[in-house]
C-alpha cells in the first residue's frame, strides 16, 4: 500500500512531536507535558494541512445538538457504566480482592466504618462522573480531530473502513508506546507487554470510537466518549475498592482483558457492523458510504 502523501506528512509531525515531549516527560514525569502532547497530533494536521494544501474538515466540530444530543448524553454515562460494569465481573471472579475499607481513597478520607465509606462514595461517584471528563474536552478534541477527523477519514478513503479503523488504532496505540515505557497503565515490570497491551487496547477504543463517528459524521461523541474514558484514571476501581496491588494486564480497571472486557464486547460489535456495511453490501452490489467521505 503506498502512503498518501497527507498521511505521511502528519505522522511525520506526529512522531516527532512524540520525541520531543515524551522525552521531557520521561525526565520531568509533569502531567502537563502530557496534556500538551495530547494537543499535537491536531497541531500536526494544521502542519500538514499547510504544506499539501489540502483543506481540514472542520464542520465535523459542529455539535449539532438536535441530531445528536441523546447519543452525547449515552456517551458522557454508558462509557463509566461500562467500565465499572467491568470492575464488577472482575470482583465477581475475584472476590478476596474486593477491599474497598483498605483502598487508596479509603485511607484518602481517613474513613474506617463500611457504612461511612459507602455513603461517601454514593456521593463522591457521581460527581466524579458528572464533572470530571469536562476537564479533559480540549485534550481529547486536540487528539480526536486527528485520529478520528482526519486519520481515519483518509485511511478509509484508500483502504477501506474496516481496514482503516484497525490501522489508526494500531498507529494511536503505538503512538503511546513511549508514555507506557514509563510505567503508565501496566507498570514497568512488562514493558514489551506493556505496550503490545496498550496497542490492543486502542484497537478496541478505536472500534467504538470511529464508529460513534461514522454513525454521526460528527467529531463529538468520539471526544466525549475519549474523556469520558479518559476520567475514569481519576476514579479507578483499583483506588476504590482494592487494597492489594492489582495485575494490569486482567483488571479490574478498564485497560486490562477483565475489566475491559464490556468494551471489548462492544467493540467486537461495532467491528462486525462496520465489516458488514462494507463487505457484505459490496457483494449485494451497494455500499453505504458516510457522509465524512462524501
Amino acid at each position: 500500500m503506498k502512503i498518501q502523501k497527507n498521511i505521511l506528512i502528519f505522522l511525520i509531525f506526529t512522531g516527532l512531536f512524540l520525541a520531543v515531549l515524551s522525552g521531557i516527560y520521561i525526565q520531568s514525569m509533569k502531567p502537563s507535558v502530557l496534556t500538551i502532547l495530547m494537543l499535537t497530533p491536531t497541531i500536526s494536521c494544521i502542519l500538514t494541512q499547510q504544506i499539501t494544501h489540502q483543506p481540514l474538515n472542520f464542520k465535523q466540530l459542529k455539535p449539532d445538538l438536535s441530531k445528536n444530543k441523546k447519543i452525547f448524553l449515552i456517551v458522557y454515562f454508558a462509557t463509566p457504566l461500562l467500565a465499572f460494569g467491568g470492575a464488577f465481573i472482575y470482583f465477581t471472579l475475584f472476590p478476596n480482592h474486593f477491599d474497598p475499607l483498605h483502598s487508596e481513597i479509603a485511607k484518602q478520607w481517613q474513613l474506617t466504618g463500611s457504612s461511612a465509606y459507602f455513603s461517601q462514595l454514593m456521593v463522591m461517584l457521581p460527581l466524579a462522573v458528572l464533572m470530571n471528563p469536562i476537564g479533559g474536552i480540549l485534550q481529547c478534541l486536540g487528539e480526536e480531530f486527528a485520529w478520528r477527523g482526519f486519520l481515519l477519514p483518509a485511511l478509509a478513503e484508500q483502504i477501506g473502513r474496516f481496514k482503516g479503523v484497525l490501522v489508526s488504532g494500531t498507529i494511536w496505540g503505538i503512538w503511546h508506546a513511549p508514555i507506557i515505557l514509563t510505567g503508565f497503565n501496566y507498570g514497568t515490570e512488562h514493558p514489551v507487554l506493556g505496550m503490545l497491551a496498550m496497542i490492543l487496547f486502542c484497537i478496541v477504543v478505536s472500534g467504538l470510537s470511529s464508529w460513534l463517528y461514522f454513525k454521526t459524521s460528527n467529531l463529538w461523541p468520539s471526544i466525549i466518549f475519549h474523556a469520558a474514558l479518559n476520567a475514569i484514571d481519576k476514579i479507578t476501581p483499583v483506588k476504590l475498592f482494592m487494597s492489594q496491588p492489582a495485575n494490569s494486564f486482567i483488571g479490574p480497571n478498564l485497560t486490562g482483558i477483565i475489566g475491559g472486557s464490556l468494551f471489548i464486547f462492544i467493540s467486537c460489535i461495532c467491528y462486525s457492523l462496520l465489516y458488514k456495511e462494507e463487505y457484505v453490501k459490496a457483494k449485494k452490489g451497494y455500499v453505504d458510504i458516510p457522509i465524512c467521505l462524501k
